[in-house]
């Protein structure tokens, strides 16, 4: 049983369930690295302290697992080569996508995207989670190994149960960056050609997102906040359609959540989403 150095940003259902597939094999030791410091800290000081953490536990481990790229990814590979040791970086998004004309993804950032490149191209494996990811990752960066293994998801934790209602429901962190990308302006405004219909968007808000949002949101559209994830499955179980209209998705996590409470997805084309919904869905294009 190797003892292996468990890195990641926040936590996060895919993050949770890849813990809990690792420790049934491993010895994990958990290491948190936020990117965004506490009100009051600065962030050079902040990344740097955590660079000296990543350093300490390293020492201990036969190797990393690091969740994204980024600087935690560069940090873990840094000192895993230091000391001899194994790292393997999962590129789960942000730090692999190529999404041109926005701001989104590290590419386009060449501060961040030379330190990702680092982390990739040093990483005794890389693990991407779709074919679209795996395309955007090489157009900046070359693997020593480069292996694609969809998002794994707990099945048992899933199924249907009790009875669909005529409802729709999204997922998506709310910020001014995640309703475009995800979708979810599209979502509440296609609400008011259905009245009828209830409307469900789940996530968490930051700043004044969702009174944003409220502003023009039509009477049938719900904000539920943050929920945890019994309450989330409630919804996945209860509706009959899951919406994902989205302008990149590394691989498309709630639908797939979704689909396995046999709610039916409608989705974009973009990114990874073909690849999750396949011909089990419905397709629209993205705005």
């Amino acid at each position: 049983m190797a003892r292996l150095l468990f890195v990641y940003q926040k936590w996060v259902t895919f993050v949770e369930h890849d813990r809990e597939i690792l420790s049934e094999e491993h010895e994990l030791e958990d290491l948190l690295f936020p990117l965004n410091p506490p009100e009051g800290r600065r962030s050079f000081r902040w990344l740097l302290d955590h660079h000296r953490r990543m350093k300490e536990a390293m020492r201990d481990v036969d190797g990393v697992f690091v969740w994204f790229g980024d600087i935690p990814g560069a940090s873990a590979v840094r000192w895993a080569r230091k000391y001899g040791k194994r790292s393997i970086i999962v590129a789960g998004g942000y730090d692999g996508a190529y999404l041109p004309g926005t701001r989104y993804g590290l590419q386009q950032r060449f501060g961040r995207r030379q330190i990702t490149r680092y982390a990739f191209e040093r990483a005794d494996l890389v693990l991407t989670v779709s074919r679209a990811l795996r395309r955007d990752l090489y157009r900046f960066a070359r693997p020593r190994r480069e292996v694609m293994i969809y998002n794994g998801l707990r099945t048992e934790l899933y199924g249907p149960e009790g009875e669909k209602k005529r409802k729709a429901v999204t997922v998506s962190e709310l910020t001014p960056q995640t309703i475009w990308r995800k979708g979810v302006e599209h979502f509440v405004r296609a609400a008011e050609d259905l009245p009828d219909v209830p409307f469900v968007v789940v996530g968490g808000s930051k700043g004044d997102t969702v009174e944003r949002l409220r502003e023009f949101a039509p009477d049938n559209v719900t904000f539920t906040g943050f929920i945890p994830f019994e309450d989330l499955l409630g919804h996945f179980r209860s509706s009959r359609v899951y919406v994902q209209a989205s302008a990149y998705e590394s691989f498309g996590y709630a639908p797939a959540e979704a689909m396995l409470c046999e709610a039916v997805p409608v989705v974009t084309r973009r990114g990874a989403l073909p690849e999750v919904v396949g011909d089990a869905g419905f397709y629209a294009p993205y705005g």
